[in-house]
């Protein structure tokens, strides 16, 4: 799993974090080589805290973006590709409300 905060992204709701998210999706698809077991993993929710990428390990239901409660999210000029065949969803939302991709 890739913490796009690890990438530059902010996340503040004001920086437009395009370049960051598709630096943290070209690495999701350098990696690839999701399975169909993949899919079924379960995110639990973290309260306590900021939930990194680690506290998940490697492998997440998706290869692409996994985003659970936000409000107007927007996505630019953002592909989702795996250079390795993957069996998972591109996205998986939980809990978004206003959600665009242009």
């Amino acid at each position: 799993m890739f913490n796009v905060k690890e990438y530059g992204a902010l996340g503040n709701g004001i920086a437009l974090d395009s370049k960051a998210i598709q630096k943290a999706i070209d690495a999701c698809a350098a990696a690839g080589g999701g399975t169909v077991e993949d899919r079924e993993i379960v995110m639990n929710e973290v309260r306590d805290g900021y939930p990194t990428a680690k506290r998940y390990g490697k492998k997440s239901p998706v290869y692409g973006l996994f985003a659970r409660n936000v409000d107007n999210l927007k996505l630019y000029n953002v592909d989702f590709m795996t250079e390795q065949p993957d069996a998972r969803d591109a996205m998986l939302l939980e809990n978004v409300t206003r959600f665009k991709q242009v």
